[in-house]
């Protein structure tokens, strides 16, 4: 599984780029991401509400390409459903890590 990651936005603008190949990550890292993206539905997942982005809030843009399938999914901020919020954390945390 390949994902590729951006968050843009926020207060200072900052944008975080991340991609990853769940081939290179330890079997037990590789089974929680795969996991992340099974609870979520990504391939199913109905696409976020047109609502408008909130002052300094960020927008996420996720890329998934499994098994012969692709997606992107493209949300604000403010219209992330709790069902998603955990994907889009582990991957934030990933990038911001990888950035250091």
């Amino acid at each position: 599984m390949k994902i590729n990651f951006e968050r843009s936005g926020g207060f200072a603008g900052v944008k975080l780029v991340f991609s990853l190949d769940s081939d290179s990550l330890p079997a037990d890292d590789a089974a929680v991401l795969k996991k992340l993206v099974e609870d979520v539905d990504f391939f199913h997942l109905p696409e976020p509400g047109a609502g408008g982005g909130q002052p300094d809030g960020f927008q996420y843009a996720i890329t998934v390409e499994q098994e012969g399938q692709q997606r992107t999914l493209r949300v604000s901020e403010n219209m992330l459903s709790e069902k998603l919020r955990p994907l889009v954390n582990d991957l934030s945390m990933r990038a911001r890590t990888q950035r250091r």
